[in-house]
């Protein structure tokens, strides 16, 4: 009489269906879903308390959250690029679908913040990288970051503010702008961030932005954070914007385009170059709780 078993086909379909089955109930928690954007949920490990004034911590992509005395967050919910580094949240989560509501800082060199009668001193030491095979191409990615973090109970300074305007130039072909040379705590406009933009008309007078379909000036400053943004014809137009970094005022004006390649007739078919200003107004009340202190 011959034995009876499962054929070897059998047991291969059975263990595709578990390795199916654990993918699914593996990931499907660690996704949210907010106005159709799905976001992977970069928390896979406990919320850990810190207490106390001083602590070294070693985040982790993906990983490590810590919570603050204040009711704030440290996380490292990015991953996968040599710039990937921890945030500081204002709060529990992510703000991510608002570009004028933005709730986090990226922790790059150093950020002294209050939140919630606290004010914290973090500095990232060091971050460690290594080098990947992404499909066919390596690329270098953050593995874990050192970081510094100082709180003490203290609740926000009041100051005032003058009229203060700084004015930027990028080219299509160089380094974006990316923070300020200025490392006084004094200083008012923090940080600025803005990428390198090609703005051309077509033959049939549409205008256009390469790369990208928008161009943002992101801004810090003493009172928060705001991001101004430019679409192809409000860049082409050189349109002055408006926005509000906490309660104060401020704005950005595109003072011109320029052309750095001109065609055999000696016309510009597209501008490579953006002058523009940021200008930061004093305060309508006088004074204001300082939320960042200094960021760099």
């Amino acid at each position: 009489m011959s034995k009876k078993g499962f054929s070897p086909e059998f047991l291969l379909l059975i263990a595709q269906t578990l390795v199916f089955f654990g993918v699914i109930f593996y990931f499907l928690p660690r996704l949210t879903s907010k106005n159709g954007n799905y976001i992977a949920d970069p928390f896979t490990s406990d919320v850990k308390k810190l207490d106390g004034e001083t602590h070294d911590v070693i985040m982790y992509p993906g990983t490590s959250k810590y919570e603050l005395p204040s009711g704030a967050v440290l996380a490292f919910g990015r991953a996968g690029t040599p710039e990937s580094v921890p945030d500081f949240i204002y709060g529990q989560r992510y703000n991510l679908n608002d570009i004028h509501n933005v709730n986090y800082l990226p922790i790059y060199n150093r950020l002294v913040t209050y939140h919630n009668g606290y004010k914290y001193d973090i500095t990232n030491e060091k971050c460690e990288t290594r080098e990947k095979l992404d499909v066919d191409v390596m690329i270098t990615e953050v593995t874990k970051c050192y970081l510094k973090v100082q709180s003490v109970k203290e609740g926000f300074p009041l100051t005032e503010s003058n009229e203060v305007s700084k004015s930027f130039k990028l080219t299509e072909r160089g380094d974006p702008i990316k923070g300020l040379q200025s490392g006084d705590e004094k200083e008012p406009l923090l940080y600025v961030y803005a990428e390198p933009v090609r703005i051309q008309k077509n033959v049939i007078d549409e205008i256009y932005l390469s790369p990208g379909s928008d161009w943002d000036v992101y801004m810090v400053t003493g009172y928060g954070i705001e991001t101004i943004r430019y679409s192809a014809q409000d860049l082409w137009n050189k349109l002055v914007k408006m926005g509000n970094a906490g309660e104060q005022k401020i704005e950005v004006t595109v003072d011109d385009l320029s052309c750095t390649n001109l065609n055999v007739a000696g016309d510009c078919p597209y501008f490579t170059e953006i002058s523009f200003t940021v200008t930061l107004y004093p305060l309508e009340d006088g004074a204001a709780p300082v939320v960042i202190l200094f960021y760099n």
